[in-house]
């Protein structure tokens, strides 16, 4: 079985590591699609672009949208992820990436390593 998690992970009141925990639940794999950060100067005017977007849904998104870009994006929260799942001997692998919307969305599959998911 596999769970979606789609434009979630950077604005949600539940924490992040709270909706992963979940979704591997339900679920040994995962397609995450959510922002990351500008690789190269190139990547800026697209990356500016979506600051105006997440502006515009308000005060309390752009802040959460905010802390999970300077957190590292998606990249940083999943590093976070696995070390924090690794520490309860129940990990995570990336099995695969790929960057859309001229670079700035970023899906990634995830899968839980673990004797569950055996």
């Amino acid at each position: 079985s596999l769970a979606i998690l789609s434009l979630l992970l950077h604005e949600s009141a539940v924490p992040a590591f709270e909706l992963l925990d979940e979704a591997l639940r339900l679920a040994p794999r995962l397609l995450i699609l959510d922002w990351r950060l500008p690789e190269r100067n190139l990547d800026y005017p697209a990356h500016l672009f979506i600051h105006l977007i997440e502006r515009a849904a308000g005060r309390r998104h752009f802040r959460a949208f905010r802390s999970f870009i300077r957190q590292g994006g998606l990249e940083g929260l999943l590093h976070r992820y696995g070390l924090y799942r690794s520490q309860l001997d129940a990990g995570i692998s990336v099995r695969g990436r790929t960057h859309l919307g001229a670079g700035s969305l970023l899906l990634m599959h995830v899968e839980k390593n673990d004797a569950e998911a055996l």
